[in-house]
């Protein structure tokens, strides 16, 4: 697919500026989500309605964690899911980035609207429901206009196709992570098709995205207590686990053995602490940012 959406784009970008109508506008100004894989490996169509299997997926791999598919079981929680979509669905359901629509159902093949596509897009992005945006759709729709994400010429309800989707998505890439100096961008791999304007800077590129954590416990009720340990790769020898507050003070750190486990204990859980909230950030050897999350 890449080979031939370069070879398009490159024959687009040949053509007079007066033959340039919608669709290829559409294409060039988001080329990069399609080429960075995105949207899938499947065939571009524009117009084509977005399923909730396939915004899931959209999820998992804008969080930067389609290789956790591999780790996953087939069975599901939801009795309507089955096929490709179940590892998706899983990881995204189990990162509270999708909901099912109601006990046991996911209804993968139903459409998505505006809203919806907004609300998984900004829960990526790190914010929280019940806590940035209470009420379903003005809280979520106003948030969205408010972080640069919306666009306010697309109704709430409009059902969304590839194109409105690749176009949002072409702005989350820009914005930054809630309570963090990086961009969404960082969190995927450092292919991108070169046409500028549209290839984020070098610095933002992660090193290594397999590194993920299993068996994390992160708890404040009586002593403070964050362990886990990290995956991925064969040696985490020096790599460092910063424990910081949302705030950004740096709480407590710890340099990794090659096993990766970790455990940091008795750090802040004063009250001011809590009402900051937590989060982690995972350094390689070389003082690269290769993982990071909040702690909730």
């Amino acid at each position: 697919m890449k080979r031939t959406l370069s070879v398009l784009l490159a024959i687009v970008l040949l053509l007079p500026s007066f033959t340039f109508a919608g669709p290829y506008d559409d294409l060039i100004d988001n080329a990069r989500v399609f080429q960075m894989g995105i949207m899938g490996q499947g065939r571009i169509d524009l117009d084509k309605k977005i399923s909730r299997e396939e915004l899931a997926a959209i999820a998992v791999r804008l969080k930067g964690l389609e290789y956790m598919k591999d780790f996953q079981k087939q069975s599901t929680p939801f009795k309507d899911v089955k096929g490709w979509s179940v590892p998706y669905i899983n990881i995204a359901y189990d990162m509270k980035l999708v909901n099912g629509v109601k006990k046991d159902f996911f209804n993968p093949n139903g459409k998505i609207s505006y809203g919806e596509l907004l609300t998984v897009l900004m829960r990526i992005l790190g914010y929280e429901d019940g806590v940035d945006f209470k009420k379903y759709p003005e809280d979520y729709y106003s948030k969205a206009l408010e972080i640069g994400l919306g666009n306010l010429y697309i109704p709430h309800d409009e059902v969304v196709t590839r194109g409105i989707a690749a176009a949002t998505i072409n702005k989350a890439l820009d914005l930054k992570m809630k309570n963090s100096d990086k961009n969404l961008s960082s969190l995927q791999g450092s292919y991108y098709i070169n046409i500028p304007g549209t290839s984020p800077n070098a610095e933002d590129y992660i090193v290594d995205n397999k590194v993920y954590m299993r068996d994390l416990n992160f708890n404040t009720t009586i002593v403070g207590v964050f362990s886990g340990v990290l995956m991925g790769v064969s040696d985490f020898s020096e790599y460092k686990v910063v424990l910081l507050s949302k705030s950004d003070k740096i709480l407590d750190s710890m340099i990794l053995g090659r096993n990766g486990k970790f455990s940091i204990e008795n750090f802040d859980i004063s009250t001011l602490s809590k009402l900051q909230g937590y989060k982690y950030e995972i350094y390689s050897p070389s003082g690269n940012l290769i993982l990071w999350d909040n702690l909730d």
